[in-house]
């Protein structure tokens, strides 16, 4: 019974330590299993994250690679663009070369006066009371070869009147009111000085409206023979451009040279520029507000003087002109001449 007992306790002793055994080998299949399952899910998820970030790169790659052909197009078409601005740009270049080479050539050509002498010359004329066309003295100058005239049309009683505005001495107003009356046209002739004076641009603006002719007597009213040629068009663009900006009206094209001094070079600079200069064939010394000759003086002068074709020079700074204008106009007309335009001068 012992003995059966102990080979019992035998049998079930080795039973256990074999179910142990089996289950510690179990236990390690189940542990070595569970690590290499382990292993491959994450050998999966790194697969996962590896194809997720290929993908991504991928994608990387391919927005890249749009946008380098993005960048590429871009950079060409600037490129292109750029290229054709070049052509634009040097087309104009050539074009405003081309166009201020042909200006420069052209004004240079036009207000080149090389061949022309400045030997300066003062106007004037030998007065006769027969009342037959009078003789300037033009000192050897052919002033009609520059487009300036002194007399105008001879063949009939007609005169051309004119005043001289260097400056604003009370009397304009009063002379445009007796034009107006008498139904006459007039040519006054201003400076800068006279337009930027207060007023001045006033009267300039009601000389136009009321139908006369404002024509350019300088800046300054030099002597333009001592003048270089860029002061003198300055002189007759400055005067121009202030009268136009000021009174709202074009200046009729008509040049009187100051003090009536001029030479060849000053005349082709003026006919250059476009003006017709305009001498005198009457005139007296009417400028003197000191010394004033009276108004009977004034009237006895003009109609004593006069002649077809006169161009009439008063001065509108003067007392005697405005107060026997009137008389002067009506007793002209009287003798049969009439008042044209300077615009009327034989070509």
């Amino acid at each position: 019974m012992a003995g059966k007992n102990k080979n019992k306790g035998l049998l079930v002793s080795s039973t256990f330590k074999a179910f142990v055994v089996v289950m510690l080998a179990l236990l390690f299949i189940w542990v070595v299993l569970k690590i290499n399952g382990s292993y491959n899910g994450d050998r999966k998820g790194d697969n996962k994250k590896v194809t997720v970030a290929s993908n991504k790169e991928l994608k990387e790659k391919e927005t890249n690679k749009k946008d380098k052909e993005k960048v590429e197009i871009t950079t060409t078409t600037e490129t292109s663009t750029a290229t054709d601005s070049t052509k634009i740009s040097e087309t104009s270049s050539q074009s405003i070369t081309t166009t201020t080479e042909a200006v420069t050539e052209t004004t240079t050509k036009k207000i080149s006066t090389g061949e022309y002498e400045n030997r300066g010359v003062s106007w004037s004329f030998k007065r006769n009371k027969d009342h037959t066309p009078v003789m300037g003295y033009d000192e050897g100058v052919d002033i009609r070869s520059f487009n300036a005239y002194y007399i105008g049309d001879t063949s009939k009683k007609v005169v051309y009147l004119t005043f001289d505005e260097g400056y604003e001495n009370g009397y304009t107003s009063k002379i445009l009111d007796i034009l107006s009356a008498n139904k006459v046209r007039a040519t006054f002739f201003v400076t800068k000085a006279y337009v930027d004076a207060p007023n001045g641009y006033k009267y300039v603006a009601r000389m136009k409206r009321e139908g006369h002719y404002v024509g350019n007597h300088t800046a300054t009213h030099p002597d333009t023979v001592k003048l270089t040629d860029e002061e003198l068009i300055n002189e007759l663009q400055s005067t121009k451009e202030a009268m136009e900006e000021k009174s709202g009206f074009k200046m009729d094209m008509f040049y009187r040279p100051p003090m009536g001094r001029f030479s060849e070079r000053t005349l082709h600079i003026a006919d250059s520029l476009g003006y017709t200069t305009i001498f005198w064939s009457m005139a007296y010394r009417d400028w003197d507000t000191e010394n004033q000759p009276g108004k009977e003086a004034a009237f006895n002068h003009v109609v004593e003087n006069v002649h077809p074709g006169s161009i009439i020079l008063l001065h509108a700074v003067s007392k005697s002109n405005t107060e026997a204008l009137d008389d002067i106009i009506k007793e002209l007309k009287a003798m049969g001449y009439s008042f044209k335009s300077l615009y009327d001068l034989p070509k």
